[in-house]
């Protein structure tokens, strides 16, 4: 991977504050260093924003869980009234 500098900041230091600039927990100064560099770094604007859907994809995915199948609630009662899980 290519770490070059740009706007004052290398890419592997962009990589390493990605998560924590995606949650907004950054201090101005660095977070407008890194919105210079991914203006003008291809390779972390691209990763940076397949990381980003990715984190929204997970967020989504993981806040709607999917029901139990019918089947299976299905032997849960069964067994519950029966008294042998």
């Amino acid at each position: 991977m290519l770490d070059r500098e740009i706007a004052g900041i290398r890419c592997r230091e962009v990589l390493d504050a990605l998560e924590s600039y995606l949650a907004g927990e950054l201090d101005r100064t660095l977070r407008e260093r890194i919105e210079a560099h991914l203006v003008e770094c291809d390779r972390c604007a691209r990763f940076g924003g397949i990381y980003a859907e990715t984190c929204r994809d997970l967020r989504t995915l993981l806040a709607k869980p999917e029901p139990a199948p019918h089947a299976l609630l299905e032997r849960l009662k069964r067994r519950t009234t029966e008294g042998a899980i």
